[in-house]
């Protein structure tokens, strides 16, 4: 499964658009000698396979929109400066919005916030779009959300 999953990981991320069979990819997880089984830290996974898939148009724009505990990982903003691709990070997700055509976003994850439950406590809640977020996005862009919804 590793091997299928490594390979495709491969296959999507080059620089030729190709066909891949099945969806298999590898996941961002540690395996203990207890097997014991967590997330590594420094994987959003969805967010980064998405920077991965935008590298491959012109004229993008990337705004990452955290708190500073879950921001980007210096590997991604390394790769897009390689690649040409503008990005930006910030923590007001209204003025972001309004310079968007697609908003993606995700949940904040309890476990990447480790022992600091007050950070946590502090970002949940603060990134959600809500109808204020949606009254300063241009009219033409859309929500993406992987779901599921925490908040």
């Amino acid at each position: 499964m590793r091997v299928f999953g490594e390979h495709n990981w491969l296959q999507y991320t080059a620089g030729e658009v190709t066909e891949m069979r099945g969806h298999l990819l590898k996941y961002p997880v540690e395996i203990d000698r207890t097997e014991k089984v967590k997330l590594l830290h420094a994987y959003g996974r969805t967010v980064r396979s998405v920077t991965h898939f935008l590298v491959k148009y012109q004229n993008v724009k990337i705004y990452f929109v955290s708190h500073d505990v879950v921001k980007m990982k210096d590997d991604i903003k390394d790769y897009l400066t390689s690649m040409g691709v503008y990005w930006e990070e910030s923590d007001d997700l209204l003025e972001v919005a309004s310079k968007c055509g697609v908003v993606y976003q995700t949940h904040i994850q309890r476990e990447k916030f480790e022992e600091r439950v007050d950070l946590y406590k502090e970002s949940r809640g603060k990134y959600i779009v809500d109808l204020s977020v949606l009254n300063t996005m241009q009219k033409h862009a859309v929500v993406m959300h992987p779901l599921p919804r925490l908040d």
